[in-house]
């Protein structure tokens, strides 16, 4: 996430835990040899969650279910009508991308900060079943869409971020059953109104849309409209700036995209 409190949250994280392991190589080189097991469990950082948690600031491995079986997370859902004002933390296509409620930026903060200090332990290779999947140095909430043929490798979709990453089943690490209860905190939709100007969409395209959208920079909202939630579940929403401008419009006006004159 690129910008704004979302990613404050992200680099507070990384600092703590890289000003923490520098302290912990200090006191593990004026250790006796005979105190080097206490050093490295004095290693592990207690990060303090939001003011506004009612996650545990420290999960231990007592919180972790101690079999293998598999933990489930709910995606949140939007249905026609619902208006809400959200923040786009990733995109796909400038038609395609995901938003996150700007209620849910705090929540989202905290469990960034708290996945950070969870122990490992064996994760379940079953298809739609949750754990804690690292990308760029964080680790977060993420499920499993696809498997390797040999099972050792895994598709996860991060629930609290909407992008998909690849990863080794090896390298990851159970999901606390406290977060069970949290929906994911994205949602995918569609903007209606748009269309590639040739056959798909050019990469010139997708940097203006990240651009209007402002990608990942929570200070960036925007008010989405429900329009329709098809039979497949695809959500498609129009869309206005702060300033009240539709953003398909100003996309197609930009030349970012074409108009879909087929949409009613």
């Amino acid at each position: 996430l690129l910008g704004g409190e979302l990613a404050r949250a992200r680099e507070d994280v990384l600092i703590k835990s890289e000003e923490q392991i520098d302290s912990n190589v200090q006191d593990a080189n004026s250790t006796k040899d005979s105190d080097s097991h206490n050093s490295k469990l004095d290693a592990r950082v207690p990060f303090v969650s939001a003011t506004t948690a009612t996650l545990p600031t420290q999960v231990t491995s007592a919180q972790v279910p101690s079999t293998a079986a598999p933990l489930t997370v709910s995606r949140g859902a939007l249905a026609p009508g619902n208006e809400v004002v959200a923040v786009v933390c990733y995109l796909e296509t400038p038609a395609v991308f995901y938003i996150c409620p700007a209620t849910s930026v705090d929540q989202f903060t905290t469990i960034l900060t708290t996945t950070q200090n969870c122990p490992s332990g064996e994760v379940p290779s079953t298809l739609g079943s949750c754990c804690l999947a690292m990308d760029e140095d964080c680790w977060y909430r993420a499920e499993i869409v696809q498997l390797g043929e040999d099972n050792t490798t895994a598709t996860l979709f991060l629930l609290d971020y909407g992008k998909t990453v690849q990863a080794n089943m090896a390298s990851l690490r159970p999901l606390p059953k406290e977060m069970e209860t949290i929906p994911g905190l994205v949602f995918k939709v569609n903007l209606k109104g748009i269309k590639p100007g040739g056959k798909e969409w050019s990469e010139d395209q997708i940097g203006g849309a990240e651009i209007v959208l402002d990608v990942g920079n929570d200070a960036t909202q925007f008010n989405v409209k429900v329009v329709e939630v098809d039979s497949s579940g695809e959500i498609c929403v129009s869309m206005k700036d702060s300033e009240g401008t539709d953003v398909a419009t100003l996309m197609i006006e930009t030349e970012i995209a074409a108009a879909d004159n087929l949409v009613p």
